[in-house]
C-alpha cells in the first residue's frame, strides 16, 4: 500500500476559526471541538450540528469527521462528503483537503482525480500541513499529475518546517536518498531527531539505520543505532525488530546477544516477515541463540523463499543440494539457485 493510499483512509480534524452567525441558544465551535478532542462525540455531535446547520464552517467540518469515521453517528461517507463540501463552499481549507483524498479516491463522490488535486492544492496553499504532505506525497507518486520529485520535495519541506511529524520523517528520507532535493545526512538527522521527538516511530527507526550505516557526514554510531532500534521496538515495529535483531546477532561483539536476536526474528517471522525468517533460519542452522536444526532452517528458507527473497532462496537451493534438513534434490536445488539468480539479476537492473 503506498503512502497516499493510506491517507486516503484517514480523516485529518484541523481546527481553524471562521467568523459566521450563530444562534445565541447554541454553544461555541470551541466547545463542540472540546468535546470531539476529548472522545466525546456525542456531546460533540450535540453541539455541532445546530452549529453547522446555521452555516458555521468548522462545526460542518466537524459533522464531516464524525460521519467518515462513524463517530456517534451511523459511518456515512456521503454525509461526510456533504458536510465538507458545505464547509468548502466557504473556502474552509481543511475541509478542501478531506474532501480533495475523498474525491482522489473516489469514496463517498464519484471519482475525480483532477477535482482532488485542485482543493488540495488550495489547502496545501493556505497553509495547511497534513494537505502540504498530502500534496508533496501526490507529486512524489504521480497520483492524478505529472510525477514530479522536487515538487514533491519542496511541499513535504513546507509540512515538515510546519512542525507535522509525519513529513519530517518522509522528507528526512527524501534527503537520504537524495530524491528530489540534494543528499544531506546531517540534515535528515535533524529531521528524524524532531519527528521522534513526537514520537514518530518510523524516524526512531530512521535514525537507527542512519547510526548504523552512516552516510558522510553522519559516522556510524553502535550505540545510537541499537538505542533508536530499541525505543522503536518497545512500540511494536516490525521493520526495527528485524533491523535490531540483525545487530544483535554480529558475533564477538561486548553487546552481541544472539537469544534476544532470535526472540526479535521469530516476532518478525510469525509476522511473514521474509527477511526476519531468513536471518532466524540462519540462527537455527548454526545453533545460536536457539537449539540447532536443520529442519527448522529448512522450514523458515523455504517460507522466505516463496516470498522472493533471493538470499533465502539460494539457501534453500543449498539445503536441497546437500541433502540438510530435508532429502537431497539436485532439481530442486538447481531450481532455487537459478531462481534466485534471475531476481537479483532482475534487481541489480
Amino acid at each position: 500500500m503506498n503512502i497516499l493510499r493510506s491517507l486516503l483512509r484517514k480523516s485529518f480534524p484541523v481546527f481553524c476559526a471562521l467568523v459566521v452567525s450563530i444562534p445565541i441558544w447554541a454553544g461555541s465551535p470551541d466547545d463542540a471541538w472540546k468535546a470531539y478532542y476529548d472522545g466525546d462525540f456525542p456531546k460533540a455531535l450535540e453541539l455541532a450540528r445546530p452549529l453547522a446547520e446555521s452555516g458555521e464552517a468548522s462545526t460542518e467540518f466537524l459533522m464531516g469527521l464524525l460521519y467518515a469515521d462513524g463517530n456517534a453517528v451511523e459511518q456515512s461517507h456521503e454525509e461526510a462528503a456533504r458536510w465538507y463540501q458545505k464547509a468548502v463552499q466557504k473556502r474552509y481549507a481543511p475541509a478542501q483537503h478531506n474532501l480533495g483524498l475523498m474525491y482522489l479516491e473516489g469514496r463517498g463522490v464519484p471519482k475525480d482525480e483532477a477535482e482532488g488535486v485542485k482543493l488540495i492544492t488550495f489547502s496545501a496553499a493556505s497553509g495547511i500541513p497534513h494537505a502540504q504532505f498530502s500534496l508533496g506525497v501526490i507529486f512524489l507518486e504521480g497520483n492524478g499529475v505529472l510525477k514530479n520529485e522536487p515538487k514533491g520535495a519542496e511541499w513535504l519541506e513546507k509540512a515538515a518546517n510546519a512542525g507535522l511529524a509525519k513529513a519530517q520523517t518522509k522528507y528526512a528520507e527524501l534527503l537520504i536518498t537524495g530524491t528530489g532535493v540534494d543528499e544531506d545526512a546531517r540534515e535528515a538527522g535533524r529531521y528524524f531527531r524532531e519527528a521522534a521527538r513526537q514520537g514518530d516511530v518510523r524516524a526512531m527507526f530512521g535514525l537507527g539505520r542512519l547510526f548504523r550505516r552512516g552516510k558522510w557526514p553522519v559516522e556510524p554510531d553502535r550505540e545510537e543505532a541499537l538505542r533508536w532500534y530499541r525505543r522503536a521496538v518497545e512500540m511494536g515495529y516490525a521493520p526495527a525488530q528485524t533491523e535490531l535483531g540483525i545487530m544483535l546477532a554480529e558475533p564477538d561483539l561486548p553487546d552481541s546477544d544472539p537469544v534476544e536476536a532470535a526472540r526479535l526474528f521469530q516476532l518478525g517471522a510469525d509476522q511473514g516477515n521474509a527477511v526476519a525468517q531468513n536471518n532466524l533460519a540462519l540462527l537455527y542452522l548454526r545453533g545460536e541463540g536457539v537449539p540447532q536444526s536443520d529442519a527448522k532452517a529448512f522450514e523458515l528458507f523455504t517460507s522466505a523463499a516463496m516470498q522472493g527473497f533471493p538470499v533465502a532462496m539460494e539457501k534453500l537451493g543449498n539445503m536441497y543440494e546437500n541433502g540438510r534438513g530435508t532429502l537431497p534434490d539436485l532439481g530442486e536445488a538447481y531450481f532455487w539457485y537459478k531462481s534466485s539468480e534471475r531476481i537479483s539479476f532482475r534487481d541489480r537492473g
